[in-house]
């Protein structure tokens, strides 16, 4: 199974201790198992933890550890996408197919994101991190995947709302 970078979605060696990629050392990125007590849910001053050097967006939410990881779960499945996990609380959610990708370039819908799972003092956290760039599919291919992203994150963000789990999101949503 592949190993992916926490910090920055980029694909590490088995065994690495350090991101080739961001530098961030994979000792400190490994998932732990949150806490399950209670947070807050005070998020006015929410601070991004160990932000990658890519596109990413946290979904700021009021649940438990093990509640998150059944909603961020049970969306993923719901809209067709094939999930990896890497560790217990993070992985990786693919949708469409490399191999098409590769063929046709733009017509392709393939498409995969990094998610990890974390517990602040406040807030539980999911993680949303777009792990391709669509350079496959040239320019139109990079656009695509970037607004792809976007989507995703405005669903997932609207599917933890309609649990009453979601308190908001960072960055926040551009109007």
């Amino acid at each position: 199974m592949a190993k992916y970078c926490t910090s920055c979605g980029a694909k590490v060696e088995e065994g690495a201790n350090f991101c080739t990629s961001c530098g961030a050392s994979l000792n400190q990125t490994t998932a732990q198992k949150p806490q399950e007590a209670n947070v807050s849910g005070n998020i006015a001053n929410y601070q991004p933890l160990n932000p990658p050097g890519t596109e990413f967006v946290d979904i700021l939410l009021k649940s438990t550890g093990e509640e998150t990881k059944v909603v961020t779960e049970a969306y993923f499945t719901q809209f067709g996408f094939r999930i990896e996990w890497t560790n217990e609380y993070g992985g990786i959610a693919k949708k469409g197919s490399k191999a098409a990708n590769f063929a046709v370039g733009t017509i392709a819908q393939y498409y995969e994101v990094l998610f990890q799972i974390f517990q602040t003092p406040d807030c539980m956290v999911v993680r949303l991190i777009r792990a391709n760039a669509g350079a496959l599919g040239g320019v139109v291919g990079v656009v695509r995947v970037s607004a792809k992203f976007k989507d995703l994150s405005y669903s997932i963000a609207n599917y933890f709302h309609q649990k009453g789990l979601y308190l908001g999101q960072y960055p926040p949503p551009q109007q």
